[in-house]
């Protein structure tokens, strides 16, 4: 009886909604666009932040790490990856972790084919698959044995590498490939699940055994080693906290020229991987749920007014026999038929807001991360449009009173003068508060965000990316195992580029500025306690710190203000040099010349190096740093590595800088073959990448923020548009009397905009709230503007008044004899 009620009610509600086909599009458009924008963001939101990650007990899995501290009990500027000595004491000295093992990212040269092809890869310590909980699909995972030299020559594959690189060859166990000028054997394949990076924001296809000599492992100034452990069961991270402390405190009491001010921070591995993108998602997802909630309010008003305008019916079966409950299913039924509508259209379009967010905030993303519509996605879903759904059946019922039916008779018929609804006047007006001082919200953040990127897109770089080519070299550990060399092989590169038609100027460069993934190390000035071997580097100011070759300074234009510039003669055995920028200068000697003063750096704290030049400012550390960080360069000849970043600046008359990619190409192969090109690119495209995610946020809010505003203005016309047409005898009768067109203007528009300015000032306290939250995502400028805020004031109320202005002049032209006549 139940379902064939049901089936009644849903066959009777679609023929009523077929017959107000401009009602129906018009809700279905506002709970598709509010449902699918929230369903899209959500789904993100899922993946990343809510989903766990796809091993065994992530939830006992945590990043260890070190901080420095700048004062007892302050709070630490970064956190850093920790020493392999302090490494070796964690896990020999804790009683919270199952299992703890290190690891280090970065790329091996697969050789022995046509050509070098560059692998992100990882070695790790034999724990580290254990730590994990995962297995190999073939063969077996590391060996203790296998963490000394000269036994590390093995390797485990991806199964993605697997698949692409050898074809799924089931014979691959055994198989001898060439990594980094060295013969590896591989001996395991990893399965098809591990997609998850346990470092940001790389995803590795390789792993080999992190081998270290006895001498290695006991340094304890340079933390290069990314540490992560499993919980023992029933330990929480609080627990391992507090153990951690005690751990890193009895370290600096036992080494305090290296550990004194150094802590040990316990994060959540899933914590840890989704830190930067966190905050945005939860602010987009916010956005979007302002929107839903605008559009739950416009839903509601459609669905308020609507049933005001069936009031008759509704008295009518009330006066048949109809009861309460019997009309709130049948109003139920056209809300379920409506949600339903309007969620499947929203899921729909969330399939495409999903593929479009994914595509520009895929380097914001742990890569790796898949993205979509499942059950949790779906009962979210499903949760948000049941709702919408209430909101929609409940909104008429207050009407469906058996008190009502004579007076609503009465009314229809023309025997009383309609009377306002006091109660449908305050529903209203309460709708308008709520959307207006949401859309204010919106719009404010959505200005902010605008007002941001622009900042940020104006900011200086210094280095003049136009014309401006960058490739990443790595060399083999294997077959340039000595410093010397490593500089050698630079050299011989740079040499060779600086020979080619169209090539202005080439170097050499450990970091670029505007990346945003500078680095830092502790300095003391010469005579400082450091140089005595009496302070560790946490207790030390930081400064921004690059590597670079003679001639950098030309290729990325980077001013020399006095002194000299790197030279030839700036090798291994020479006086130890370096450049500082202008903010550096001022800082440490803000009363004299910085040039001929000295320095010494904690991981060499014997080495006293000599300022020989003073360079200008420039964002070491990415765009979004509001004041150029002091910089200490250091030149490649003294301090050579593996990896550095090759830049070559074209010549004014080439047209792009990309042209120059197969000759550069050919320059460094000449020199070795087996060494790739990595991430070639201009600089403009660093830039542009660093500003997508940005410009995206911005767009999104944009969006939302359009979308909050139309809305309002749509609800803000058509609540004035029935309190108008309810009170249009009134209008009548006050013309009849004598008051003119503009005051019975002036009368509605000020009773209109009284909801709108008190959702304003509601809106303003909001953000007031807001403001620490907002600021997070702002570059250069206040989340409390007074130009701005008043700007984005100033339209919603125009927009109202607008909206207002249109009923008000319509009720006005109305003659008195017709509107009495009705």
């Amino acid at each position: 009886m139940a379902i064939e009620t049901l089936t009644q009610d849903l066959r009777h509600a679609l023929r009523t909604l077929r017959k107000s086909p401009g009602f129906v599009a018009a809700t279905l458009g506002i709970l598709a666009l509010g449902i699918g924008a929230n369903t899209a963001i959500f789904s993100v939101v899922n993946a990343a932040l809510l989903r766990p990650l796809p091993l065994s007990a992530p939830e006992r899995l945590v990043k260890v790490s070190q901080e420095p501290f700048r004062s007892a009990g302050g709070a630490a500027s970064e956190v850093l990856a920790v020493s392999p000595a302090d490494f070796e004491e964690f896990r020999a000295g804790n009683r919270v972790f199952s299992a703890m093992a290190s690891y280090r990212s970065g790329s091996c040269t697969l050789t022995g084919t046509d050509r070098p092809e560059a692998i992100p890869a990882a070695t790790v310590s034999e724990s580290f698959f254990a730590v994990l909980g995962v297995q190999p699909r073939l063969g077996r995972i590391f060996t203790a044995a296998e963490e000394e030299p000269g036994h590390d020559d093995v390797v485990i594959l991806s199964h993605a590498l697997w698949q692409s690189r050898f074809g799924g060859d089931p014979r691959i166990l055994g198989r001898v490939i060439r990594l980094d000028g060295r013969q590896n054997t591989v001996v395991g394949v990893m399965g098809p699940d591990l997609r998850v990076p346990s470092w940001y924001p790389t995803i590795v296809e390789l792993w080999k055994p992190l081998a270290a000599s006895l001498r290695e492992r006991a340094v304890r100034n340079v933390r290069n080693r990314s540490v992560v452990a499993r919980l023992r069961p029933g330990v929480s991270p609080a627990r391992a906290q507090a153990e951690m402390d005690l751990l890193a405190a009895r370290l600096a009491r036992r080494y305090p020229a290296e550990d004194r001010g150094w802590g040990a921070v316990i994060l959540p591995l899933h914590e840890y991987l989704v830190r930067r993108v966190r905050p945005v998602l939860l602010l987009l997802l916010a956005a979007v749920g302002f929107v839903l909630l605008i559009a739950c309010a416009n839903v509601a008003n459609l669905i308020g007014v609507r049933s005001l305008g069936r009031s008759r019916e509704m008295a009518i079966r009330s006066a048949l026999g109809a009861s309460r409950l019997r009309l709130v299913r049948q109003l139920g039924a056209e809300a379920l038929l409506l949600t339903v509508a309007g969620a499947g259209l929203g899921l729909y379009l969330a399939r495409f807001g999903v593929a479009l967010i994914v595509g520009v905030l895929g380097d914001e993303l742990p890569r790796g991360l898949v993205v979509h519509l499942d059950l949790r996605v779906l009962a979210f879903t499903l949760g948000i449009s049941l709702l919408v759904g209430s909101i929609v059946a409940l909104a008429p019922s207050r009407s469906l009173g058996r008190r009502d039916i004579v007076r609503t008779l009465r009314r229809s018929a023309g025997r009383t003068g309609s009377d306002g609804a006091l109660g449908s006047r305050r529903t209203g007006s309460a709708l308008v508060v709520l959307e207006v001082t949401l859309s204010l919200v919106l719009l404010l953040g959505a200005t902010l965000t605008l007002r941001s990127v622009q900042n940020l897109e104006g900011v200086e770089p210094g280095l003049e990316p136009e014309k401006l080519l960058t490739a990443t070299l790595v060399v083999p550990a294997a077959q340039y195992p000595q410093p010397a060399e490593q500089a050698s092989f630079f050299d011989r590169v740079l040499e060779r580029v600086r020979a080619l038609p169209g090539v202005d100027a080439a170097a050499a460069t450990d970091a670029l500025a505007v990346s945003d993934f500078g680095v830092t190390e502790p300095v003391s000035i010469t005579g400082g306690e450091v140089a005595s071997g009496m302070a560790s580097g946490a207790a030390l100011p930081q400064v921004a710190s690059t590597l670079i070759s003679p001639g950098a300074l030309r290729a990325l234009r980077i001013p020399l203000r006095s002194g000299r510039d790197f030279s030839a003669a700036d090798g291994p055995h020479r006086p130890a040099v370096v450049l500082v920028s202008e903010s550096m200068a001022r800082r440490f000697w803000p009363r004299g010349n910085a040039l001929g003063q000295r320095l010494v750096l904690p991981r060499e704290p014997h080495v006293s190096r000599e300022v020989v030049g003073i360079v200008g400012d420039v964002p070491i550390l990415g765009l979004r740093t509001t004041q150029p960080p002091p910089t200490l360069y250091r030149p490649l000849a003294q301090d050579p590595s593996r990896g550095m970043v090759l830049v070559v600046r074209a010549e004014s008359r080439l047209g792009r800088a990309e042209s120059l990619t197969p000759a550069v190409a050919a320059a460094v192969h000449a020199v070795d073959r087996d060494v790739p090109l990595q991430d070639v690119g201009t600089l403009d495209t660093i830039v542009e990448g660093v500003l997508a995610s940005d410009r995206f946020n911005m767009l999104l809010l944009a969006i939302f923020a359009a979308l909050a505003l139309l809305l309002t203005a749509a609800g803000i016309y058509s609540v004035l548009a029935y309190r108008v047409g309810q009170r249009k005898q009134e209008i009548s009768v006050r013309m009849a009397l004598g008051a003119q067109l503009r005051d019975v203007l002036r009368w509605i528009v000020v009773e209109a905009m009284r909801p709108v300015l008190l959702g304003l000032a509601i809106g303003f306290a909001a953000t007031l709230a807001l403001r620490r939250t907002l600021a997070s995502f702002l570059f250069g400028v206040s989340p409390t503007d007074p130009a701005l805020a008043t700007a984005v004031a100033l339209l919603l109320a125009a927009v109202a008044l607008l909206a207002s202005a249109g009923p008000a002049y319509q009720a006005a032209r109305v003659a008195p004899s017709e509107a009495l006549r009705e």
